[in-house]
């Protein structure tokens, strides 16, 4: 089994943007639902997501610094496609 650091790259920027648009949906928004199920179902649904890419959509980072700029942009669209559900 290899493991490509690049896929574990394009896992965490479909997890931020997943996770983001969760928990400010009306539907799982709510204060009655835990914040652990907010935050398994953007796991299980990112692995999803992942799976279903195609594999030209790897992320390839050169600086630490980049990923962190990359997390914060899916974070800022996650935060749009929420607040507009």
């Amino acid at each position: 089994m290899t493991f490509k650091l690049s896929a574990l790259f394009t896992y965490v920027l479909v997890f931020a943007r997943t996770t983001t648009v969760i928990a400010l949906m009306p539907v799982f928004g709510r204060k009655n639902v835990p914040p652990q199920v907010k935050v398994l179902f953007g796991l299980a649904l990112s692995v999803l997501v992942t799976m279903g890419l195609s594999g030209s959509t790897d992320v390839t980072v050169s600086a630490g610094a980049s990923i962190v700029v990359l997390v914060i942009r899916e974070v800022f669209i996650g935060i749009v496609l929420g607040t507009v559900a």
